[in-house]
């Protein structure tokens, strides 16, 4: 219906008609019709206007901008990352296909949950490069609980009839994972203070916009939590594909037995992965034991 140029113009600024809105720019007017409200001032006066796009707008025009920011300061990141999630999933792969062939089920089941922890590392790092930079780490502590999984139903035949049965809780297993690997409790419980669980940091407005510095805390933060959850998937792929691997961080003392015991190339691997994050992560006391002497159950 029209409004008439003396009635109360519908925008709500207490105005009429014709002395507010009836005489609006086209650049306005295309803006009221994807209008969804506005917030009026105190004077009357629209103070600002809500629109449609918020979505659509994030997805098809600032994530673009903010992902060339991204990888102009972390293309070295990028590099390194890709590098060592191509050779793990080479290495998965291969496993895979030697698990399959041998009748190794359970085996040939942690490849596929390796693959996917994969998936999740790479769906963190298209998160972080649009610009979310609290949502990654949400990601890589399902990835840890991922591996801890995979540790779990590898070394303990109870767990792997649990996890067949869809009754086995990773979160729960918590304790046996680290102690085969010290790292999960410390790097489980920085996810889960600092992203899971709802805290001071979910408070504060975080905006998503490109980045400036490669020193940018947060971003800074999150790619170190991307190399060091990386270095678990390699050294635990290494595990459960011994047999098809580069053996570089563990050996095999036979009878189900494995140590970590890194050598010179994986000293190597490890120094081009962690970058800085380096002195962060500890593999010195890792140890395995499983009864799949021949390799699998």
């Amino acid at each position: 219906m029209k409004v008439g140029r003396n009635e109360l113009c519908p925008c709500g600024s207490g105005k009429k008609f014709k002395k507010c809105c009836a005489n609006r720019s086209p650049i306005v007017e295309a803006s009221l019709k994807n209008a969804i409200g506005m917030i009026i001032g105190s004077e009357g006066n629209p103070n600002i206007v809500f629109n449609r796009g918020f979505v659509i707008n994030q997805l098809r025009r600032d994530a673009p901008r903010i992902a060339q920011s991204f990888d102009r300061l972390c293309e070295a990141d990028l590099n390194v990352l890709d590098e060592y999630v191509s050779r793990s999933s080479m290495t998965i792969y291969a496993g895979r296909q030697w698990a399959k062939e041998s009748g190794y089920e359970v085996r040939e089941t942690c490849g596929w949950l390796l693959q996917n922890a994969l998936q999740t590392l790479i769906s963190a790092i298209d998160i972080l490069r649009d610009g979310f930079i609290l949502q990654p780490g949400v990601l890589i502590r399902n990835l840890v609980e991922t591996l801890i999984a995979v540790v779990c139903i590898f070394v303990d035949k109870d767990d792997w009839i649990a996890f067949r049965h869809d009754r086995l809780r990773p979160e729960s297993r918590l304790a046996a994972a680290n102690r085969m690997f010290p790292l999960f409790a410390e790097l489980y419980g920085v996810l889960s203070a600092n992203f899971v669980h709802i805290r001071r940091t979910y408070s504060h407005l975080h905006p998503i916009m490109e980045y400036e510095s490669r020193d940018y805390i947060p971003l800074a933060t999150n790619i170190n939590i991307f190399r060091i959850s990386l270095w678990l998937i390699c050294v635990i792929t290494e595990l459960v594909f011994f047999d098809v691997s580069e053996k570089l961080y563990w050996v095999s003392l036979g009878s189900g037995k494995y140590k970590y015991e890194i050598n010179e190339r994986g000293e190597k691997a490890q120094s081009e992965l962690f970058g800085d994050a380096l002195q962060e992560v500890d593999g010195e006391h890792a140890e395995a034991e499983t009864s799949q002497d021949s390799g699998g159950w």
